[in-house]
């Protein structure tokens, strides 16, 4: 008899040494279909810590949120009284429909996108962009996808719209994230400010 394989909790990271699998549509879509309905997770940031780096946002802006997964940061924008339109995307199914029905209820679209294009929305729509931890994770399998993420934020952001990118690597440490980043914006041509 073979040897019984542990399980592997739905928010466990993947093994040393293949973070690479964070840039798979497959990886999230196996993670994802682990989680019971309504489950949340929040990679690195909630609102309320995210609240004060979000002072700018207007209450009628439209906000998408890159990578959404289970996070709740919409929902708890809108019941903080945010009335624009508050759209997640995510690459992964069944993300979305763990928190369907309480996406509903908070008035929030859900979306099922890829990232590196954000095919279903057209130039010049959201106010803002949030990424908590998509970038990251498009950059540990391939610095290219990140950069077209990065693109695509641009390309969907009105003139003048804040992209946020929240992330664990230190933009002063790690040449390889800061270039693909800055190379997805520059596509544009739009004059990005980075602070």
């Amino acid at each position: 008899m073979p040897p019984r394989r542990k399980k592997t909790p739905a928010h466990a990271p993947p093994p040393a040494g293949e973070e690479h699998r964070y840039a798979t549509q497959r990886y999230w879509a196996a993670r994802y279909a682990a989680v019971g309905a309504g489950d949340v997770f929040e990679w690195f940031l909630s609102f309320e810590d995210l609240r004060p780096l979000l002072g700018f946002v207007r209450r009628r802006s439209a906000v998408l949120d890159l990578g959404c997964g289970t996070s709740r940061l919409l929902c708890d924008m809108r019941e903080a009284g945010y009335a624009g339109r508050l759209v997640g995307v995510d690459c992964a199914a069944a993300a979305l429909r763990s928190v369907k029905e309480r996406s509903e209820s908070c008035h929030v679209e859900l979306v099922e996108a890829d990232a590196t294009t954000l095919a279903p929305f057209a130039d010049a729509t959201f106010d803002v962009v949030v990424d908590k931890g998509t970038v990251d994770a498009l950059i540990s399998g391939d610095a290219a996808a990140a950069t077209e993420a990065c693109a695509a934020a641009g390309r969907v952001l009105k003139r003048g719209g804040r992209f946020v990118v929240v992330s664990h690597r230190r933009p002063d440490g790690d040449d390889a994230w800061l270039e693909a980043v800055l190379a997805g914006l520059a596509e544009g041509g739009a004059g990005w400010r980075v602070d």
